[in-house]
């Protein structure tokens, strides 16, 4: 029956893949936090996590009393400036892009209105919701009925099930909704890239990067310390969380604060504000609750509001930043490490008033530190909130183990961990005895196996060759297996037959591809990413050299 369902969804939108990584499980008995007893109906459970997301989202009970006055005041006279701005009209034609572009297999929001019915709206309706989004320029007023979400619980992994804590909130908006934050979104664009927002040093979610341009920002910066013969000392932070706790009022004065047009500022802060959710438990909705903090999650434009909140953070001369959203990383350099370590020691004093002033918790059981030095010295810890944090061998930054050599032998031992667990979930659709054709076969290595192996391998395929013939290995394996392979079978007609290029020759070219369109991107920080002759053996260990694997 699991592979006649397979066989039928959509190979091109991403359906067979979601099928193949789902894991659906009931939710089992909860207990409840507050009596500590058992729960047994679905709505009792819906109301048990909504009972704890409710919590969760609130401020942060800390801050600065200066801060939080002079955002007050910055808000009071926002509201009462006169509304000069002028705000720049929907047209028909800009709804209709957006919905030809929107994908119909997503699920709908409290509503039920799903994207499929976007999609066949008649013109007449269309342009009635052109009105109605006209007006909620013109107003400056988000629409009270779309600001309810639709709270899916998801087990984490290896997480207790009794517990609702357990579980990670994915959040469903109403689709008009989203198709308004996309309108919004086109706008704040337009006055976002005149005054130069988000600082070049944040890459999330920002058009033409992705968290390997950040990597490869990171480690050629590491790179070039190693060859001026200058130690780096780095510190990873955890933000507790970060959507989560986010301060509405703050992120509004700091807003204003980077001169954003007053009507853009204004439908912000009324989709910010007045927020509700529920929780599903399979047919039951727990009853709605209000967002005291936070932002919704579950679309683009929500990651770049929370960009604008980091948007500033403290930056020093010869402290390098690294964010990704949340995903933060400090980086100083000096001749030994000392005299990197001091630098960066100092740099989190002024960080820490920074965070209390803006409701940001760290948490530091979860932030890491590490010296990128041969010698293994007892070096002084850096502290935060006068926690020593711990020199670690080998640390994880944006889903890459970066080890203190910097030689990835760390990251490819997780790759093929990560694919050797992957693979045997999905081994009894692709071992030899599996009636799946064949076709289904090396598409579910394609599209959900392969790239665990080649996730940022522009980055770290220039570790050692023995650790990239140990992944090859993994690939021949796994091609055998779908192709039923006789022992007589050479790896290179069987993947001729698949039509499949070997993992070295597939992330050879990712790389070409990822290089080649460096030099169009337009921010300093990746302008300033050290260009070098790939061919020159001294630069071996150095990621352009994926090139010229």
């Amino acid at each position: 029956m699991y592979i006649s369902q397979n066989e039928q969804l959509n190979i091109y939108d991403g359906t067979r893949t979601k099928r193949l990584k789902s894991k659906r499980s009931e939710i089992p008995q909860l207990k409840n936090t507050g009596t500590n007893l058992p729960s047994y109906t679905d709505l009792e459970k819906a109301e048990i996590i909504a009972d704890h997301l409710e919590s969760q989202f609130t401020p942060n009970d800390f801050g600065d009393p200066n801060t939080e006055r002079a955002v007050e005041k910055s808000i009071r006279e926002f509201k009462n400036e006169i509304r000069t701005s002028k705000f720049k009209k929907v047209q028909p034609s800009e709804i209709i892009y957006f919905m030809k572009h929107i994908k119909i297999n997503k699920a709908p929001g409290i509503d039920s209105i799903t994207n499929k019915m976007l999609k066949n709206l008649p013109l007449k309706i269309i342009l009635k919701l052109t009105e109605i989004f006209n007006h909620m320029s013109k107003f400056r007023h988000f629409p009270n009925c779309w600001k309810t979400a639709r709270v899916l619980p998801i087990l984490k992994p290896g997480k207790d099930p009794t517990h609702p804590v357990s579980y990670r909130p994915i959040s469903l908006l109403p689709t008009l909704s989203k198709l308004g934050e996309k309108l919004i979104l086109n706008r704040y664009l337009t006055h976002a890239t005149k005054l130069r927002l988000p600082i070049p040093q944040q890459f999330g979610f920002t058009p033409q990067i992705s968290t390997t341009h950040q990597l490869l920002r990171v480690v050629e910066h590491i790179n070039e310390g190693k060859n001026s013969n200058l130690a780096t000392a780095a510190i990873f932070l955890d933000i507790a969380k970060a959507f989560d706790k986010v301060w509405i009022e703050g992120l509004i004065h700091k807003l204003i604060a980077y001169k954003l047009t007053q009507y853009i500022i204004e439908i912000i802060q009324s989709y910010l504000t007045n927020r509700h959710f529920t929780v599903l438990v399979k047919n039951s909705d727990s009853t709605p609750r209000k967002l005291q903090a936070g932002i919704p999650q579950g679309e683009i434009f929500v990651p770049i509001i929370f960009d604008l909140y980091m948007n500033d953070i403290p930056q020093v001369r010869n402290i390098m930043i690294s964010l990704y959203a949340d995903d933060t990383a400090i980086i100083s350099q000096g001749k030994t490490p000392g005299k990197a370590i001091v630098p960066l020691q100092n740099y989190l004093k002024n960080l820490e008033a920074w965070l209390v002033r803006w409701k940001i918790k760290l948490n530091v059981d979860k932030t890491e530190a590490i010296l990128f030095n041969k010698k293994n010295e007892d070096w002084p810890k850096v502290k935060v909130y006068g926690t020593p944090i711990e020199w670690k061998k080998e640390v994880k930054y944006l889903g890459v183990v970066l080890d203190k050599q910097l030689n990835f032998r760390a990251h490819t031992s997780l790759i093929k961990e990560k694919y050797s667990k992957a693979f045997r979930a999905q081994y009894s659709l692709i071992c030899r005895n599996s009636s799946l054709n064949l076709n289904n076969k090396v598409l579910i290595y394609l599209a959900y196996l392969r790239p665990i192996l080649t996730y940022a391998s522009h980055i770290w395929a220039c570790t050692a060759r023995s650790n990239l013939r140990s992944i090859q290995v993994l690939e021949n394996k796994t091609l055998r297996m779908i192709a039923n392979a006789r022992w007589y079978h050479r790896n290179i007609d069987i993947r001729y037959a698949l039509n499949v290029p070997s993992f070295q020759q597939f992330i050879q070219k990712l790389a070409k591809i990822f290089y080649g369109k460096l030099p169009d991107i337009n921010n300093p920080e990746i302008t300033k990413i050290p260009v070098y002759d790939h061919n020159d053996k001294q630069n071996r260990k150095r990621p352009r050299m994926t090139i010229s694997l």
